[in-house]
């Protein structure tokens, strides 16, 4: 009798080693795909039964994203065994090697010529130039690359603070807010937008009348100072002879100056919501958007303004 009960209970304990010792099973697969910056057993191994704590065990560093990189599993198990006990109770099962390849975002050239056009549709109203319309294209298409996983975001620098001049564009993506690529991307731009041009041939001091101006959409690209506001000419004298369809520039008419030197001006300064004004006296004759030096006449210093309108200038942060 003692026999039989010593056979029952060794038998359940071996049949309970048996079953501790397959639950201990980590089966290598032979590819897996990951997507954050370093990769866990869980991600490499099957583990039987699920053990989210050794699952959870990191590793090596992910490869760059997009890339693949071959591990050797043996490697693996010894360096997991070396520095945690409890993985010297697994069954190493599985493949020999492991080819980890990491998930990113794909960034093509196709892409990257919709960010920039984009972004020129979003700010074309800050160029104040009504119906304008900006398209870029590439001088040479740019390679493609891989981004990490995450919320992707894009800061578009454009070369020249006159947007439709930009011929570049420096483009700074950030991965969840962390800066992951930086690129600079040459090409054309063209910009089209309604100009004046000379309704016909047009002597030199001509006082300018409606009959002499009329719109047109052309390319801005070789021109320097277009008219983009006709009204403006309007009783203006032409300071050279106009050939017909000729695009009308600035410097080509004598526009009395919008501010006057030694003139009492308004000096605008805002930042944010908040506005202030102050008087100074224009130390130069400027037309709108030049740049001048005016004195303020509170504080004696002089400050560099653009002009904005008949004696009123703007302080630029």
């Amino acid at each position: 009798m003692k026999a039989l009960v010593k056979t029952f209970l060794f038998l359940f304990l071996f049949q309970s080693f048996c079953s501790f010792a397959m639950a201990m099973e980590a089966r290598f697969q032979a590819a897996a795909t990951v997507d954050g910056e370093f990769f866990t057993l869980g991600d490499i191994a099957l583990l039987s039964p699920a053990s989210n704590d050794l699952a959870a065990r990191l590793i090596y560093r992910s490869p760059s994203p997009g890339k693949t990189m071959t591990y050797n599993t043996g490697e693996i198990r010894s360096y997991l065994e070396q520095t945690d006990e409890d993985f010297k109770g697994l069954t190493w099962v599985g493949a020999e090697t492991v080819k980890v390849t990491r998930e990113g975002i794909t960034i093509t050239a196709e892409k990257i010529a919709r960010i920039i056009n984009q972004y020129l549709e979003k700010n074309r109203q800050n160029t104040h130039i009504n119906n304008i319309h900006m398209e870029f294209s590439f001088t040479r298409s740019p390679k493609s690359f891989v981004l990490p996983k995450g919320k992707v975001s894009c800061r578009i620098i454009p070369s020249d603070t006159t947007l439709y001049r930009s011929q570049s564009f420096n483009l700074m993506f950030s991965v969840d807010g962390k800066v992951e690529k930086n690129i600079s991307i040459r090409g054309k731009l063209k910009a089209v937008a309604p100009i004046a041009v000379a309704a016909a041939d047009v002597p030199r001091g001509t006082i300018l009348t409606g009959n002499e101006i009329q719109v047109v959409a052309m390319e801005l690209d070789r021109l320097r100072d277009p008219c983009f506001k006709p009204q403006g000419l309007l009783g203006q004298k032409v300071l050279r002879n106009l050939r017909k369809g000729e695009p009308i520039e600035k410097s080509m008419v004598d526009f009395p100056p919008m501010v006057k030197r030694g003139e009492l001006i308004t000096i605008e300064a805002g930042n944010g919501g908040l506005k202030v004004t102050a008087t100074g006296i224009a130390k130069s004759n400027g037309q709108e958007g030049d740049t001048i030096r005016v004195k303020n006449s509170g504080s004696g210093k002089e400050v560099v303004c653009k002009v904005v309108g008949p004696g009123q200038v703007a302080v630029e942060f």
